[in-house]
């Protein structure tokens, strides 16, 4: 803990400006070897001193302030100033959580306004953890354009909502942190309590039983793990040996290469392994083109790339360099020195090792030359047929050797209880008025782990509750967004799996809900920029659930139920409320089966407050699914403009 002054240490969520939470008992504690009394406005509780600790518990008070809190054990003691009683909410996950005001879609200007001396934020410092933490490290700060734009968008616009509509004080505290899986935030003990979830901590103790020197270890684990066949041979792209080929070159001789159509996963263009491909494409660049810096725009390319123009690199994004190159698309900078009228050629050589390999997007709107500040509109459209080479051929991978646990420590967060103990044990019990979570990216790598975020999610929630003590706070959850993961085969259900697992949540937990936002993701950005609309949904439940804004609406259609007329489906849904809306002509993303459990798409219309569904293929049919896939369209809609939330009727 910080040591405020002598041998008094006080956590630091602590401190100047801080939030308490309004109308329940006010927890206080801290170190010490004598005791301690605690003051807040005309109350004084004295707390005995056990094991060194002490805990005080200060009766609740109305939303109020400004006050000081007087801690003293009668040698040393420290005031913190600038206290206001309010209401206090945690936003946890991972990094759509953690994702800056600074980054997001009009963050900068909406930052501007940002101003407030009654919205409070929290930042929880990274650290990853074996054993126990006493603290975070972090302070409170008061809104402002330089603070807001350092934190979480999701939670700043979640309780710059709840501000504007109780207009009492609101205290936000941030813990999340980018990329890391659901087992890391939830404590050994509870983990321990589900025979599912104590598997995956018995492996980790066993393997924390064997080592002494974690880091030693470590190097040692993945110098043999780097050994094996799959990981030497196909893991790192090290030699580029179709450049000195000529493969770049529009000298080469390519006329008697075969033709595949790009964009697409090479694996259904007749290319059934992984490897090294090159694609070359001759493109006739007109006159007003001519001597321009252009911008090469590319679908996302699965996993890395090395990309030439005439012969003259102009780009390369490599997995190693940044994780999600298989899902980010190109833009090239195409010097105007190597611009000429007529034709040019475009080479690309493509590394992929496992899943998915090559233009992976499908998106042929994404393939085109542009004039560098220019005309968007006046574009030469590159997709289509291009000519290729395979350079290296490293069979077909299903699956890599799996890597070692790394070492205990700041710099892995994605180890079993590692951040529970080091981000969020260490403020409980701070009394909060709720949470909201925006974590499942991690977790839908599999089917099997997308399943058991239905186990893992309650388990970590009632964790939560019961290290915080505030009973069961309510808990909203945020549905993972579209998002093309370029998975295929059964893997392409996986992000539709885990959405169902959040929502099978919502429902066999108290006090849980959820909001959709399968409609403002970006299907080549697992992090879409639009945080606004996340916050402000999760601020929609928190008002009518928690604080009585009945007249706001909660959330987007959810489906109920489901009868069978004939050959059609009649779904029934809650939330409606004045009706559905249709952005578009038709209704999509609806697909139907009968007994053979054979999904086709499906045609859908409006009558009232139901959906009718059928498909002139499906005589009788018996099941249902809308958008469960990982990037559907949808475009159904209720009368606030909330989304209908994703769902299947059947179980198969």
């Amino acid at each position: 803990m910080t040591t405020i002054s002598g041998e008094l240490k006080i956590p630091s969520i602590f401190g100047d400006h801080m939030v308490l939470r309004r109308n329940v008992p006010i927890k206080v504690w801290g170190k010490s070897k004598n005791k301690v009394t605690v003051t807040l406005g005309d109350e004084h509780i004295t707390a005995d001193v056990q094991d060194g600790m002490f805990l005080a518990a200060l009766s609740p008070l109305p939303a109020s302030g400004p006050y000081e809190m007087i801690i003293t054990d009668g040698i040393d003691t420290v005031i913190f100033k600038d206290v206001m009683v309010g209401e206090v909410w945690l936003c946890g996950g991972q990094s759509n959580m953690e994702w800056q005001l600074n980054s997001s879609a009009n963050g900068r200007e909406d930052a501007k306004e940002a101003k407030d001396d009654y919205l409070r934020l929290f930042n929880v410092a990274h650290i990853a953890t074996y054993d126990p933490l006493e603290d975070v490290c972090g302070y409170w700060e008061r809104s402002s354009e330089a603070t807001s734009l350092a934190f979480s968008a999701v939670g700043y616009y979640f309780a710059k909502k709840l501000r504007e509509e109780l207009n009492i004080t609101v205290g936000i505290i941030n813990s999340s942190w980018g990329g890391t899986i659901i087992e890391a935030w939830t404590g050994k003990e509870a983990m321990e309590s589900v025979p599912m979830l104590k598997e995956i901590a018995d492996e980790y103790e066993a393997y924390m039983s064997t080592i002494g020197n974690p880091k030693q270890a470590y190097e040692t684990i993945m110098s043999n793990w780097k050994k094996t066949t799959a990981f030497a041979t196909n893991s790192i792209d090290i030699s580029n040996i179709g450049y000195s080929a000529g493969y770049a070159s529009s000298g080469y001789q390519d006329d008697d290469l075969k033709t595949i159509d790009v964009p697409s996963n090479w694996f259904d263009q007749g290319i059934e392994h992984h490897g090294v491909v090159w694609f070359r494409k001759l493109v006739n660049i007109p006159l007003h083109f001519a001597e321009k810096d252009l911008i090469l725009h590319l679908t996302a390319v699965d996993k890395s790339d090395v990309t030439y123009f005439n012969n003259t690199l102009v780009g390369s994004m490599r997995i190693e360099d940044n994780r999600n190159s298989w899902a980010t698309p190109r833009k090239y900078l195409v010097p105007k020195e190597i611009v000429r009228e007529g034709l040019s050629l475009i080479a690309v050589r493509v590394f992929s090792n496992i899943f998915s390999a090559g233009f992976v997007n499908g998106d042929k709107n994404l393939m085109y030359l542009s004039v560098a500040n220019g005309d968007e509109n006046d574009r030469i459209d590159i997709s289509g047929e291009w000519k290729y080479i395979i350079e290296q051929d490293y069979g077909y991978n299903a699956s890599m050797p799996k890597a070692p646990y790394t070492p205990p420590g700041p710099e892995n967060p994605n180890l079993p209880y590692a951040l529970c103990r080091s981000m969020i044990d260490p403020i409980a019990p701070y009394a909060i008025s709720g949470v909201i979570w925006y974590q499942g990216e991690s977790n839908a790598e599999s089917k099997e782990d997308a399943l058991s975020y239905r186990v893992k999610l309650p388990t970590m929630i009632a964790d939560w509750r019961q290290k915080f003590d505030v009973g069961d706070f309510p808990f909203y959850i945020v549905e993972l967004a579209n998002f093309n993961t370029m998975q295929i085969g059964e893997q392409f259900y996986n992000w539709a799996i885990l959405r169902e697992s959040q929502y099978m949540t919502t429902k066999s937990v108290k006090n849980c809900d959820m909001t959709t936002i399968i409609d403002i993701g970006d299907s080549c950005d697992i992090h879409p920029t639009n945080k606004h609309d996340v916050g402000s949904r999760l601020a929609r439940l928190a008002l009518n659930h928690d604080y009585d804004f009945k007249d706001i609406a909660l959330k987007g259609p959810v489906f109920r139920s489901m009868e069978i007329d004939g050959s059609k489906a009649i779904l029934n849904f809650d939330y409606v409320y004045a009706g559905f809306e249709v952005k578009g002509d038709d209704i999509l993303s609806f697909k139907i089966a009968g007994d053979d459990k054979q999904f086709l798409d499906a045609d859908a219309k409006i009558e009232g407050d139901k959906i009718i569904v059928w498909s002139d293929s499906v005589k009788s049919p018996t099941a249902v699914r809308y958008a469960f896939e990982a990037d559907p369209i949808c475009n159904l809609f209720n009368s606030e403009e909330l989304p209908v939330t994703p769902f299947r009727t059947d179980k198969y």
